[in-house]
């Protein structure tokens, strides 16, 4: 969070900071309750939850987690938003720990990423350090598509060429 705040201040300042009327009717409906919690404790208001979101909100989100592949965007952007979701669902049954979110990135991960990673025996067991290592070897994959596309492009273009000639 912002560290120039003080925690104790932290929901007055975000609260009035929503760009939503509504919610800062909300909070202003309730502010003196409010600006006593923790930033984090407002946040995780059962309330807070039950009035913002759908009733199936963890599930969906749960969901979406599980169902989330690589595909073809950077393995970084993908683990942050998984990570991201992951953190929308903290203090649930359905909150994934590290180790769980680590094993749900390999087995989701581009199968050409997979490859490499298998053939380079990542060991780390720290989750940030782990993605910031697959992170490197994904930007070599991801400029080898980009080289092999140019190539095909070039080679495209050439005959291209040679055909109106």
């Amino acid at each position: 969070m912002h560290k120039e705040i003080p925690e104790k201040d932290m929901v007055k300042k975000v609260a009035w900071g929503m760009q939503e009327l509504i919610i800062q009717d909300w909070y202003l409906n309730d502010q003196d309750r409010s600006n006593k919690l923790l930033f984090t404790e407002y946040l995780n208001l059962k309330e807070v939850r039950e009035y913002w979101l759908p009733t199936d909100w963890e599930d969906t989100v749960h969901q979406k987690m599980l169902s989330s592949m690589q595909g073809n965007r950077p393995f970084h952007d993908w683990a942050i938003e998984i990570q991201s979701k992951n953190t929308l669902l903290r203090d649930t049954d359905s909150y994934f720990t590290d180790v769980y979110l680590k094993y749900h990135l390999e087995s989701h991960m581009n199968p050409h990423l997979a490859t490499d990673y298998h053939d380079e025996r990542i060991t780390e067991h720290d989750l940030h350090k782990w993605i910031n290592k697959v992170k490197v070897l994904d930007n070599k994959h991801l400029h080898n598509v980009a080289q092999h596309k140019e190539a095909a492009d070039a080679v495209w273009q050439a005959g291209q060429e040679d055909h109106h000639h």
